[in-house]
């Protein structure tokens, strides 16, 4: 059980909630920003260069990193770079240690998402250190991410036992810890680990405990992401009918919480999956509802790729690359929000 804070912490605790809650303000505009960009406004600006927008950083490479993972790996350079050089008060200095554990940590995993695993390699005490700030503040959801990107690391390195040492051990906190929420972020973690490396079937039955640990807890963004890498999974299973009706429910619950362009990209999968399940006749009649779907959810430009996909496929002549070229223009709209949909000849 956590300890009551003292007076000091409780202060700590107050300036880290105001400077998450400044940076959360001025972030939006920011993040529309090429990365050169954003480092000359930190450079300019000593007024955003505080621990509130380094979190802020961080948390929004972790929303990136599974299907944007370029971005992600220009957030956490940037968290890198500057948060060693932080300003804080002596006895609140760990905070910014851990801040800049964490960026490492972040950054180690969007080099892995990248493959870029000999730089993630390189990266590893950095990793382990803050994986020991994490324990010995009892932050163990952090502890436990930090231990997992530790696993991911010595696996891709080819060190499948000690990356099974560390693995065991971290699902030991867990379980001491007793915290569902925590269990299921590292069944979801070690169960994209499985199927990165090719086997699907225990990562189904790992992804399939998580989402519904996070549905019974309420926690719809994170059951959203674990349903979603399921149907995936059910995917490289070879159970197409399977992994297209796990989409669908993917894309009901994503249109219920109003996330249109997430919703769109798991739309041009479906079309894309019951192409390669040979369900050709049903796409007319579904590219037909999405330009209904999604009329008030995207822009009129964000809209003309599924007017494009409808006039292929009523024609007989949309392919799987063009499902394909159509999820990628989605997957890319957040960064370029007024780009234009140009198909292919």
């Amino acid at each position: 059980m956590r300890p009551p804070l003292s007076g000091g912490l409780r202060d700590l605790e107050a300036w880290l909630r105001a400077s998450v809650a400044d940076a959360a303000e001025r972030l939006p505009a920011l993040l529309d920003l090429p990365a050169s960009m954003l480092r000359r406004e930190l450079d300019a600006r000593p007024e955003l260069r505080t621990p509130g927008m380094m979190q802020r950083l961080i948390a929004v490479a972790q929303d990136a990193l599974e299907r944007y993972p370029r971005r992600a790996h220009e957030l956490t350079s940037i968290v890198v770079e500057y948060a060693p050089a932080l300003e804080a008060s002596p006895e609140w200095a760990s905070v910014v240690r851990r801040i800049e554990g964490q960026g490492w940590q972040e950054h180690a995993r969007a080099l892995c998402a990248l493959q870029r695993t000999g730089e993630a390699h390189e990266a590893l005490e950095l990793v382990r250190h803050a994986a020991l700030e994490f324990a010995i503040h009892h932050d163990y959801q952090h502890l436990v991410e930090a231990r997992m990107m530790e696993t991911w690391m010595l696996s891709f390195a080819g060190e499948d036992a000690a990356a099974a040492n560390v693995w065991m051990a971290t699902e030991d906190i867990a379980r001491q810890r007793g915290h569902r929420t925590l269990h299921a972020r590292l069944t979801g973690k070690i169960a994209l680990f499985r199927l990165r490396r090719g086997d699907a079937e225990a990562a189904s039955r790992l992804l399939t405990e998580a989402a519904e640990i996070f549905e019974e807890e309420g926690l719809t963004r994170e059951a959203i992401r674990a349903r979603w890498n399921l149907a995936e999974a059910t995917t490289a299973r070879g159970r197409l009918h399977e992994a297209i009706s796990e989409y669908y429910k993917v894309r009901g619950t994503l249109l219920t919480v109003g996330a249109g362009t997430d919703a769109a990209i798991v739309s041009a999968e479906i079309v894309e999956l019951l192409l390669v399940a040979g369900r050709e006749a049903a796409v007319p009649v579904l590219t037909e509802s999405l330009l209904d779907t999604f009329r008030t959810l995207l822009t009129q430009n964000a809209l003309e790729a599924f007017t494009w996909l409808h006039a292929r496929a009523t024609a007989g002549t949309l392919t799987r690359e063009d499902a394909c070229t159509v999820r990628r223009f989605f997957e890319d709209l957040p960064h370029q929000p007024l780009a234009r949909f140009t198909g292919t000849d």
